[in-house]
């Protein structure tokens, strides 16, 4: 793999996992009301969307619209996203775990002093 195809992967790796992380989450999560931390939560989740990325590139190099030295780059990115996706939903869903329950634990004190 040459150097161009390097630098042409992590360019497209580097978009794929933004243009979905941010998307999704700062677009479309952030405007239905979600909080900062679930909405970025939810990006990490849409990184990895490689059977649909891989049913576009396949349907493009087969209608001649994907030329054949791209479509490398395309199957690389789609595996490097899918193997980026787990660790950077693992740290945010953790975040927003521990968020959630130390505000479980809040409400529950403020239960338990109304309560007395």
């Amino acid at each position: 793999m040459g150097a161009a195809v390097v630098d042409d992967v992590l360019v497209v790796v580097l978009l794929a996992v933004l243009t979905s992380f941010f998307g999704t989450g700062a677009g479309g999560a952030r405007s239905t009301r979600f909080n900062a931390r679930s909405s970025i939560a939810k990006g990490s989740g849409m990184v990895s969307k490689g059977e649909v990325a891989l049913i576009i590139a396949a349907t493009g190099m087969h209608s001649e619209l994907l030329l054949p030295e791209y479509f490398t780059t395309f199957i690389i990115t789609i595996i490097l996203a899918t193997l980026i996706a787990p660790p950077i939903k693992i740290v945010f869903s953790n975040t927003v775990d521990s968020e959630i329950n130390s505000s479980k634990d809040s409400q529950t004190s403020k239960i338990e002093l109304k309560m007395s």
